[in-house]
């Protein structure tokens, strides 16, 4: 019996222990039906996602990057990128945060993906630049990739991002800052007047994606979006590339004579999107953004990854069908746009809210009143969700969101509890995210 299925056992269809294990094959029967259960649920709603798309692109999936349809097993491939989106390294004091990329890292996991916020006119960063510096030196100590999601703001909106020229040229300022200050040849070094380095040493990945949900009803109230982003990447993604040129210049520069970089070479990853499901249409989205992007002139792809975000309609689903029903049309239109696997695929943020029923007195009633799962289902869900990714080809991580619960802000989703105890669903979604990592979920 694999960990992952002893640990299920344990955990139950509840919060208290039970002592027999559900049978491998109807834990798989359970999953398949709850995947075209869901994928049924998609097609219902042909105004989010076109009832013909979808079924076409499962239709492909099907008969392509799942192979068991057709008699053989499916393969499992190792994923990239593991973890959580998780605010609580990005905070004014350093020890909490070294101490939250530590829980992180203990699940297993090995990124940690957090929200810079950001305002159209936004041109400096020194509001935050104590959180940011804690968060890279947080992630850089317990070996995690740093995702980086910038999170547009004016007034009480979010997701409304830079789209004029001028604004846009103020992010790509803010953001080259971001990145010199965390990643830079002088990240470790003091500053003129003699404040503390940013980081210990600097980082030498990072993901950066340029703003968060950009489909979503919110994003610059959701008026020609496809075409603001459009404009936003044409120039952003260039200038992130230049800017990690540039740092890899600068640190060889650095380095005295005769002398290796005691650094390895600054690896920028630019995603692009944090595309919503749900109620939103990311396809239709998608085809939008690639076409006005050739329509500004672009030829070259300016990003590495698309991320997505596979939450159902119906929260209580499995995430997992929604990944499956997504994924043939989103490859189609990537690999059709931009050429074969030129684009990865990277769904950076789900989350399967539970509560468990001992710890229930933490929580408020925003977080107490929202529709959620059994602990035993969340780790089943979360299970799901990591085994689809690795069996889709050109898909190189998930992320859970989050870490740890906050009390009361209406998404118990993570595996650990306000007060910092572990859920009855840590052990075996830290098996899934050390599985996914190794390639094994299909064992």
């Amino acid at each position: 019996m694999s960990q992952f299925n002893k640990e299920l056992s344990a955990v139950g269809d509840g919060d208290s222990y039970i002592d027999k294990t559900p049978r491998l094959e109807t834990v798989l029967g359970l999953f398949e039906r709850l995947r075209l259960e869901r994928i049924g649920r998609l097609a219902a709603y042909a105004g989010v996602i076109g009832t013909a798309v979808l079924a076409a692109g499962v239709a492909a999936k099907s008969a392509s990057s799942h192979p068991d349809a057709l008699g053989a097993a499916k393969i499992s491939h190792p994923l990239d990128y593991v973890g959580v989106t998780s605010n609580r390294i990005w905070v004014p004091d350093r020890q909490e945060a070294v101490e939250a990329a530590q829980e992180i890292a203990d699940t297993g996991a090995n990124t940690v993906r957090i929200f810079e916020p950001l305002s159209p006119g936004q041109a400096e960063i020194d509001n935050d630049k104590v959180r940011l510096c804690n968060a890279a030196e947080a992630a850089r100590e317990s070996n995690l990739t740093l995702e980086i999601s910038y999170m547009g703001h004016q007034g009480s909106k979010v997701n409304y991002v830079p789209s004029s020229a001028a604004a846009v040229t103020r992010f790509i300022t803010t953001d080259s800052a971001v990145l010199w200050n965390i990643a830079g040849p002088n990240a470790n070094k003091r500053g003129p007047n003699g404040s503390p380095p940013c980081v210990e040493e600097p980082l030498s990945k990072v993901i950066v994606e340029v703003f968060n949900e950009v489909n979503s009803g919110t994003f610059n109230a959701n008026r020609d979006a496809p075409k603001k982003y459009a404009y936003l990447m044409s120039r952003a993604g260039p200038a992130l590339a230049k800017d990690a040129d540039n740092i890899n210049q600068a640190l060889e520069a650095a380095t005295p004579a005769g002398q290796q970089t005691a650094q390895p070479p600054f690896t920028l990853i630019r995603a692009a999107g944090g595309l919503a499901v749900g109620n939103s249409d990311p396809i239709g989205f998608l085809r939008d953004f690639d076409i006005a992007l050739k329509n500004l002139g672009v030829t070259t792809v300016p990003f590495d990854l698309l991320t997505i975000h596979p939450y159902p309609r119906d929260i209580t689903s499995d995430p997992a069908g929604i990944e499956a029903a997504l994924y043939g049309p989103m490859k189609s239109e990537l690999d059709t746009s931009w050429g074969n696997s030129k684009v990865s695929i990277f769904y950076d943020e789900i989350g399967v809210r539970a509560v468990a029923a001992a710890k229930r007195s933490l929580y408020g009633p925003k977080s107490l009143s929202v529709s959620s799962v059994t602990i035993g289902t969340q780790a089943q869900y979360y299970h799901n969700t990591f085994k689809e990714a690795s069996e889709e080809e050109g898909v190189v991580g998930v992320l859970t969101f989050q870490g740890e619960d906050a009390s009361d802000d209406g998404w118990p989703s993570g595996i650990v509890n306000p007060d910092s105890s572990h859920k009855p669903s840590w052990n075996s979604v830290a098996q899934t995210f050390h599985d996914a990592l190794a390639g094994t979920l299909g064992d």
